[in-house]
């Protein structure tokens, strides 16, 4: 590898990802274009020798049903979570990574493309040396992280190589995804669904213990879990088991988040409490919450792209407390949402409301 192992790019079977150590993120374009054409030159170099040693596509498929059938790999392989009244599942970023290890000449990375003092621009790329097929994905994120102490703060530089990591891994899966034959990765979420099963029914209790620990690391509580299957959690079935292993990869990887799974017990017992005589008091507190909105000049009632975002503002408060609210707002340096001038600077205040709300569901 030479001097590409400064530059942070490391080697992983016939794959090569790029990752930046502590000190290593590039500060220019020119660095980045440097950079760029090193690794280009080596999978120029690569390609030689991918069309010299062709993949055998029977053994890859071999090969990658045969890590389907390790129980380790099997759990973190794919993720679940509902979305209205469907479910929708896919292969998880290990299975991505572990059927491009098999598949053979194939190179992916992640680059950073753009990186000033407020955000950071990524690239994620996949390309297949035999083929000369090479997917990009690109995803564009501000340098700040939420902390339930102290709200929304610059991250050190673990920090932001973690936020840049976890980013970049969905990106780099998706990439992966498009250039892997689609039937060997149905076939391998069938086959680490089976093995998963199996494991699980040979020691169901056992299994069903380290998800609780699993989850509970998450901070989600064996009451959750019950309230979700319906049951005592060790009254669980192997299926239904192989299932929370699928919502734990999906909210661990990001593709989902923990509200997205178990609703909230609180609200839902305050509805069921909720009496016809109280229908008028409620009315009253709507009108109150409302009471913003009567503060707007006349002027600005009829800008109904901005009445709109402030509309917005005031449904965010509800979903994430008035507390979070005006820390996120008093931060920006303002006490009121309708004094912001601009509606950018609205959308940049719901987008900072809607990053609390994300990291509340986690």
């Amino acid at each position: 590898m030479g001097n590409n192992e400064e530059k942070g790019l490391q080697k992983t079977g016939s794959s090569e990802v790029v990752t930046f150590g502590e000190n290593e993120a590039p500060n220019s374009e020119l660095s980045v274009a440097r950079q760029r054409a090193d690794i280009e030159s080596e999978i120029k170099a690569a390609i030689v020798l991918a069309r010299r040693f062709p993949r055998d596509e029977a053994r890859t498929y071999g090969n990658l049903m045969k890590s389907c059938q390790r129980i380790s790999f099997a759990g973190q392989a794919f993720y679940s979570f509902p979305r209205g009244r469907a479910t929708v599942e896919g292969p998880s970023v290990n299975m991505a990574r572990e059927a491009a290890r098999t598949w053979g000449n194939i190179r992916f990375g992640l680059d950073i493309v753009r990186d000033d003092e407020e955000s950071r621009k990524i690239q994620a790329w996949c390309w297949d040396l035999e083929t000369n097929l090479k997917v990009t994905a690109e995803d564009e994120f501000k340098k700040l992280i939420y902390r339930r102490k102290g709200g929304w703060i610059k991250p050190d530089e673990r920090d932001l190589r973690e936020l840049t990591n976890r980013r970049g891994a969905i990106s780099i899966r998706n990439c992966i995804l498009q250039v892997i034959p689609k039937d060997f990765i149905e076939d391998a979420m069938k086959k680490v669904k089976s093995t998963l099963r199996a494991g699980v029914s040979g020691d169901l209790d056992g299994t069903i213990k380290k998800m609780v620990l699993a989850f509970s690391d998450l901070g989600v509580t064996t009451a959750k879990l019950e309230k979700k299957l319906g049951h005592k959690i060790l009254e669980s079935t192997p299926d239904e088991v192989v299932e929370l292993k699928a919502t734990w990869t999906s909210i661990h990887d990001g593709n989902s988040k923990i509200k997205d799974h178990f609703f909230n017990e609180v609200v839902k017992e305050e509805k069921t409490k909720l009496k016809v005589g109280d229908m008028t008091a409620k009315k009253e507190d709507k009108k109150k919450e409302d009471k913003p909105f009567n503060d707007i000049p006349e002027d600005k009632k009829e800008d109904k792209g901005r009445f709109d975002l402030l509309k917005q503002c005031q449904d965010l408060k509800k979903k994430i407390g008035e507390k979070l609210y005006y820390e996120v707002l008093t931060s920006i340096g303002f006490n009121k949402s309708n004094e912001m001038e601009t509606n950018e600077e609205l959308n940049q205040f719901i987008n900072a409301l809607k990053e609390v709300e994300l990291e509340q569901g986690k």
